[in-house]
């Protein structure tokens, strides 16, 4: 991105003493977006020797030139606003290799490098913390102010951050317009996020296929074309990445508060979404053009005007946890609102105790987010559209209706533990004593329960599984063999089930890996905090927290003590 400091950066080692008198020959070239490969060459070579008869010469003949006269010298080279690969493939044989201790240094708005030999330094814009630090390095000479200045100092940050908007927006602008038109859109959808939240990748990526941003190829899903996404506007520097997975993959990630005002700015002009933040008696004209309507505080007035947005395609709640009354008008809400286009509804923010009936009206529905403690009504299963279902709810023993196994377009299920799937024979007709059922898209089935001895599935059921998570599945014997014929499966995880169950997931994961060598990961865990010190599995476990548990005790666990 423009305007953190990377030429600033790369200027000052530039100039540093240190780095001068150990060239022998120093060149600084700004490249830009519109480059000319002809004027780089000819830039480098006014540094280095005359350039009486460069105009009679060719391209390839000045980058001949360059070379020769670079050779066996120790030159440093800055190539400054660097916006393409190209700019480096055009040049880099001009470049002899001698190992002398030579470099050269490139500025770039993207992480274009980060498949090379090279170290790249990463940049980000400053955090409120880190501009608080530079302030009182800059003015005390430490990072700390004396404690009578502290909010001075805060309010200096907090208006430089906040106040250099129109600055700043300019500056976004130069990073902003270059991106492809795919990455605008899931761009300008981060902004929907609450300011200074951290935003889940796995949510993110399901909103994102679910509103239809991302388009597949033969090769990759679009899962893995929305990582990729992701992963292009972290090397922009549009987002940052907050925290990772094991494996390297991006958990969590958000985007810088002053960069989020410019981003939600840019999308209510283009009318790509509307962020209601404050609490307002009367929605806004310009949410009814608007085809996202965001929330980020109650709604509680707003529902007494009954207002209609029959255009908007994505409904979002991201309040925090929402009063029962809130959630009365939220029901309202959803059936007034004419929402006869919803295609995302996101409601995992405030709790309902009934199921509202009025969603299983949004026909068009590809994403669906609902905190309940009241099971799914068989309706739910005309949401023929549906993508994303995530179920959350503290209560143990709800069920999906029998006739979720039609929803064939589904590709994750997300279910709060102790939720349970009723069993596809049940639901089907059986071929060869199989279910027929085919949920051809299906990535994730998580937090599964079955009260199955026998589950009967196959690949064919599944052919597509990434992720498959059950809990207290305690009757269940094994996770049907055929599960082991699925190439695309990287997670198996059980919750307090049973011994049986947990040893036939270990072979799945040791078939999986003669069959395609795929690396499968396997997690089992007990369903209690007793039975995971027993099986030793905690053994370095020093303290266990405990939710709901009103009363402290003590487990001795060979000659341990945990306290709890």
């Amino acid at each position: 991105m423009g305007g953190i400091g990377k030429t600033a950066l790369a200027r000052a080692s530039y100039n540093d003493p240190c780095l001068v008198n150990p060239f022998d020959i120093r060149a600084w070239i700004t490249v830009s977006q519109e480059y000319q490969v002809r004027k780089m060459l000819l830039g480098i070579l006014r540094c280095v020797t005359d350039l009486s008869d460069a105009n009679a010469k060719t391209n390839d003949e000045l980058a001949e030139q360059l070379y020769k006269s670079l050779k066996f010298k120790r030159f440093l080279i800055v190539l400054d606003d660097v916006w393409c690969i190209e700019v480096w493939d055009d040049v880099k044989r001009s470049f002899p290799d001698d190992k002398n201790g030579s470099g050269i240094v490139l500025t770039c708005r993207l992480d274009l490098f980060a498949s090379s030999k090279s170290s790249p330094h990463l940049m980000s814009l400053l955090s409120m913390d880190q501009a608080l630090k530079l302030l009182n390095l800059k003015v005390f000479g430490k990072e700390s102010s004396p404690r009578e200045l502290e909010k001075v100092g805060m309010e200096i940050v907090s208006r430089f951050i906040s106040g250099e908007s129109d600055q700043f927006l300019s500056l976004f602008a130069l990073s902003y317009n270059y991106l492809p038109h795919p990455l605008k859109t899931c761009f300008l959808y981060m902004c929907a996020f609450p300011k200074g939240s951290m935003i889940v990748v796995s949510k993110l990526i399901n909103l994102w296929v679910a509103e239809g941003f991302i388009e597949g190829t033969k090769s990759k899903n679009l899962e893995e074309i929305a990582e990729e996404y992701l992963r292009d506007l972290v090397s922009r520097n549009l987002a940052m990445v907050i925290k990772r997975r094991f494996n390297g993959r991006v958990k969590t990630c958000c985007i810088h508060d002053l960069l989020r005002d410019s981003v939600r700015r840019e999308a209510e002009k283009e009318n790509f979404l509307y962020v209601v933040s404050d609490h307002v008696d009367v929605l806004p004209g310009e949410a009814y053009s608007n085809r996202r309507l965001i929330l980020h505080s109650e709604m509680v007035a707003i529902a007494e005007q009954r207002p209609s947005v029959p255009f908007t395609y994505s409904f979002l709640c991201c309040i925090g946890a929402g009063l029962p009354p809130f959630t009365s008008q939220l029901r309202s809400i959803i059936g007034y609102l004419g929402f006869k286009l919803l295609r995302v509804l996101d409601l995992g923010s405030s709790m309902f105790f009934t199921f509202p009936l009025e969603i299983a009206q949004l026909v068009n529905l590809r994403y669906l987010t609902l905190n309940c403690y009241d099971e799914l009504p068989s309706c739910i299963s005309e949401l023929c559209h549906l993508k994303i279902l995530i179920i959350s709810s503290h209560l143990e023993g709800l069920a999906l209706p029998a006739d979720s196994w039609n929803m064939a377009q589904l590709r994750h299920v997300r279910l709060t533990r102790g939720c349970t799937m009723p069993d596809p024979m049940v639901a089907s007709a059986l071929v060869d004593g199989k279910s027929s059922k085919v949920l051809l898209d299906l990535q994730t089935l998580s937090y599964i329960s079955f009260d199955l001895m026998y589950w009967e599935a196959s690949d064919i059921n599944f052919p597509n599984l990434e992720c498959l998570l059950l809990y207290n599945c305690k009757n269940l014997i094994e996770i049907p063999v055929g599960i082991g014929d699925i190439p695309t499966l990287e997670l198996i995880e059980l919750y307090g089930c049973g011994s049986s169950a947990n040893d036939s997931a270990k072979r799945i994961q040791i078939s999986l890996q003669i069959q395609f060598t795929n690396s499968c990961d396997v997690k089992v865990m007990p369903k209690t905090a007793k039975e995971l010190l027993l099986n030793g599995v905690a053994e370095d476990l020093v303290t266990v927290q405990l939710f709901g548990v009103k009363k402290k005790g003590s487990l001795d666990v060979t000659g341990k003590v945990v306290v709890m």
